[in-house]
């Protein structure tokens, strides 16, 4: 077989084989954007500001680590975690005050991908945390005394 008949072949087994269920095994592959609209409640966090950082993380180690965390043992930690594993995930920080209207965000994320959390400060008791899928558009409800993640059709 020559050449170019080869990579012919070899080309359509892979469009093929992403066509069979693999697309999210591809878009892990190269990266992709994590889609989230955000809604901010007028009585959030008890009427008091809510510090929320979104991690997308590489390293299935630290995943185990991170996800046994609550949100204030993670704002505790966060900025060693930065220091110590800076390329095992990607984090964005942001503070909301109650009622505030925002803007859609499209965090861009490498290749690799294993998940995202979001971690939210609230003044109540809790975990505040969720795991979720980065490829997948969420909406992140920040509610009086804890948070939601639900789909969004971006």
């Amino acid at each position: 077989m020559k050449w170019p008949s080869l990579l012919s072949v070899v080309c359509l087994c892979l469009l093929v084989h992403s066509a069979c269920g693999t697309a999210d095994r591809a878009r892990r592959l190269f990266g992709g954007q994590l889609t989230l609209r955000v809604d901010v409640a007028p009585d959030a966090n008890r009427d008091s500001p809510i510090a929320v950082d979104l991690l997308v993380v590489y390293d299935e180690g630290l995943l185990d680590q991170l996800i046994s965390l609550d949100a204030t043992q993670y704002f505790a930690q966060r900025r060693q975690l930065r220091r110590d594993r800076p390329d095992d995930f990607d984090w964005w920080s942001y503070e909301w005050v109650p009622g505030q209207q925002t803007q859609q965000l499209q965090l861009p994320f490498a290749s690799g991908a294993r998940a995202a959390i979001v971690y939210a400060r609230y003044v109540t008791p809790g975990a505040h945390r969720v795991r979720v899928d980065p490829r997948t558009p969420h909406r992140l409800v920040l509610g009086s005394e804890r948070f939601d993640v639900l789909p969004y059709d971006a």
